[in-house]
C-alpha cells in the first residue's frame, strides 16, 4: 500500500481566484480540477472514458464484474505514475497520481455507474470500498495488479493494516510531521474536493509558498474542516510568524488562518451537541 504523506506526513498551481461559486455541487470532476488551475485539464479525456465503458456494462451479467473491469481499465487508462505530489488535474493529463487523485477517480466512476460506495480517510491514507451484488470489495488504488480486493479475509487484513495509521515506506526523506489524533472517518464526494486542496496546500507549504500554502487551506475548510485542517493552520501561522513577509501580509495571513481555527472549533460543538 503506498500512501499520500509528503515531506511533512500530512495529506496530498495557483488556483482559481478561490471564487464563490461552488463548481463541485453541480459538477464535482469541475471541482476536483479546480483545486489545481494550473493544470489545463480538458475534462473530455474522462468524458470519452466514460462514453468508452458505457459501452461494455451490459456485457456483464453482475456488478462485481463490472466493477472489476472499471478498476482495471482506469488503471491502464489514467493510474500509470505514482507520484506522492501530483495533483487531480494531473493524473488527466499524465497520468501521475496518488492515492488521494486515484481514489477521487473511482468515486465519480462509481457515481456514474450508480454503484455504492464509501470513501475512508486515514492519517497517511484513503481508500474506497464498493458494493457490488451484496459484496464488499476494497479498491487500492495505488495498487494496480492486487488493488481489487473480493475476498472477505483479504479486505480484513487491509484494513488492519490501514488502521495502524503508520507512514508509508515512499515518503520522501526531510522533516516530517506527525498529526496528534488518528483518523478513521468516512468522506463524501463533496469533501473529496476539500482534501484535494489540503494536498496541494501542503505541497505549496513544502515549496515554502506560505501565501499560497494559507489560501489554499481556507479553501479546503470550506469544504471540509476538520482537525487536519486546523492542525496545519497552526504550523502555518507559527511558519507565517517566523517568515520574511511584510507585516501586512503576516496580519492578513494570520487573520484569515484564525478564522479557519474558528471554524474547526464551531464544527467540533456542534459534533458535540448531537
Amino acid at each position: 500500500m503506498r500512501g499520500w504523506g509528503i515531506i511533512l506526513t500530512l495529506f496530498l498551481s495557483t488556483v482559481l481566484a478561490y471564487a464563490e461559486a461552488d463548481p463541485v455541487k453541480s459538477d464535482p470532476l469541475l471541482g476536483f480540477l479546480y483545486t489545481d488551475v494550473a493544470v489545463k485539464a480538458n475534462p473530455k479525456n474522462f468524458s470519452s472514458f466514460l462514453e468508452q465503458l458505457d459501452k461494455k456494462k451490459h456485457a456483464f451479467k453482475q456488478e462485481k464484474d463490472l466493477v472489476r473491469y472499471i478498476f482495471f481499465k482506469t488503471h491502464q487508462k489514467f493510474l500509470r505514475n505514482f507520484q506522492t505530489e501530483s495533483s487531480f488535474g494531473e493524473l488527466l493529463t499524465s497520468g501521475k497520481y496518488n492515492c488521494l487523485t486515484g481514489t477521487a477517480l473511482y468515486a465519480l466512476l462509481f457515481e456514474h455507474f450508480d454503484i455504492d460506495y464509501s470513501i475512508i480517510e486515514t492519517n497517511h491514507h484513503i481508500f474506497i470500498i464498493a458494493k457490488a451484488d451484496g459484496v464488499d470489495i476494497l479498491i487500492e488504488t495505488t495498487d494496480p495488479i492486487e488493488g481489487f480486493v473480493d475476498n472477505p479475509e483479504k479486505i480484513k487484513e487491509r484494513l488492519t493494516s490501514y488502521r495502524e495509521n503508520t507512514l508509508p515506506n515512499n515518503t520522501r526523506e526531510g522533516v516530517r510531521y506527525e498529526f496528534s489524533f488518528n483518523l478513521w472517518e468516512a468522506v463524501t464526494l463533496e469533501e473529496l474536493t476539500g482534501l484535494l486542496y489540503f494536498n496541494n496546500a501542503v505541497k505549496a507549504y513544502n515549496q515554502q509558498n506560505l501565501v499560497e500554502a494559507s489560501m489554499l487551506l481556507i479553501k479546503a475548510g470550506q469544504y471540509k474542516p476538520s482537525p487536519r485542517v486546523e492542525e496545519f493552520s497552526v504550523l502555518l501561522m507559527l511558519s507565517v510568524q517566523e517568515s520574511a513577509l511584510s507585516e501586512d501580509e503576516k496580519k492578513n495571513l494570520l487573520h484569515k488562518l484564525k478564522i479557519v481555527q474558528r471554524q474547526h472549533a464551531t464544527q467540533l460543538a456542534a459534533g458535540l451537541a448531537r
